[in-house]
């Protein structure tokens, strides 16, 4: 029986990781900087900070299969150099003392953030990351060349899954698209930029986990590869917001503004911080951004069972009844 080891594991994804680890039989050890009640009981809770050389080695003692989860997120508030240090830093000592341990499998949890704000679509892997999103994007880009850096050296058994926005029962994480279903769920006007219907991702908690699990076994070949794992079928966001209406029985006309002034009129706002929007991420709303997950599905045998919109309304009718409990963890976060 094998020892995994989920870095973040009392966030979101990386606690319903370890649950589905611990249903399949294997021994848990969670790293995190506190317990929370989403840690499922059954898992090795080790409390620490990844900054700290002496916990990290810990932490990575006698395991076989690391899935790296932890990290800053990019809706965080903490200043500059602290989210360099946890994110880099963090991931570069997880890195070294995964290699010391002998770790057979070491899974790098990424972005599609990675990717220029208007890949080619559907975008693969083969697609420049030279130009990332945000310094939330450079950061995973960071730590996505120094994990291949180690490969490169001495075959350290990394393999990369980059992720859209991840959606699923209790999702707290991006304040963005919480205020965005609030403000359907209360019936405001429903305002969006004409022109071409542009495609995007959205993938499901399911098969984030899928994408997980196929990685922490892949084949010796999958070591140093870098896989999409995204939705079966991407949609359009006039799609994504009737499916919403739909759902709350409503129907209510979605307003379209002419393009270029409407754009002119976002980014205006996210500078002025009316529109609580990272401005990098605009690109997210005015173009295609929507990727391909071919490679994952011939190496690892990933077969998505969501489409983004089965997704995002997953997401939806499941935020309703928990928004308060929900609000106050993305308030915390």
């Amino acid at each position: 029986m094998a020892l995994h080891l989920v870095t973040g594991g009392a966030g979101f994804v990386g606690s319903i990781l370890a649950r589905r680890l611990l249903e399949q039989g294997e021994d848990v050890r969670v790293f995190d900087m506190v317990h929370s009640d989403r840690v499922p009981e059954g898992v090795q809770m080790y409390a620490g900070d990844m900054r700290d050389r002496r916990a990290v080695r810990h932490a990575c003692r006698g395991v076989d299969v690391v899935y790296h989860l932890a990290f800053i997120q990019a809706s965080s508030k903490n200043v500059r150099a602290k989210r360099w240090n946890i994110n880099f830093k963090g991931t570069k000592h997880f890195i070294e003392y995964s290699q010391d341990a002998g770790v057979k499998r070491f899974v790098l949890v990424s972005s599609m953030d990675v990717y220029s704000p208007r890949p080619p679509c559907p975008c693969t892997e083969l697609a420049s990351t030279d130009h990332p999103y945000g310094w939330y994007g450079r950061h995973k880009a960071a730590v996505e060349r120094l994990a291949m850096e180690y490969h490169e050296m001495s075959g350290f058994p990394v393999v990369t899954l980059r992720f859209p926005t991840i959606c699923g029962p209790g999702y707290y994480a991006r304040k963005s698209l919480l205020d965005l279903m609030d403000w359907i769920a209360r019936g405001r006007p429903l305002i969006w930029i004409d022109g071409p219907d542009i495609r995007c991702d959205f993938v499901h908690i399911d098969d984030v986990i899928q994408g997980l699990l196929l990685a922490g076994r892949a084949p010796d070949k999958a070591g140093g590869q870098v896989f999409n794992v995204s939705c079966s079928e991407p949609a359009t966001p006039v799609a994504l917001m009737k499916a919403c209406l739909h759902h709350l029985g409503r129907r209510m006309p979605i307003i379209r503004v002419p393009r270029e002034p409407g754009i002119a009129l976002a980014r205006l706002m996210t500078r002025t911080n009316i529109l609580d929007f990272p401005p990098e991420q605009l690109d997210y709303l005015f173009y295609d951004n929507f990727y391909s997950s071919d490679k994952a599905r011939k190496t690892l045998g990933y077969e998505p069972r969501f489409t983004a919109e089965e997704a995002v309304i997953e997401l939806f009718r499941s935020y309703l009844p928990q928004r308060t409990s929900i609000r106050a963890k993305a308030k915390n976060y």
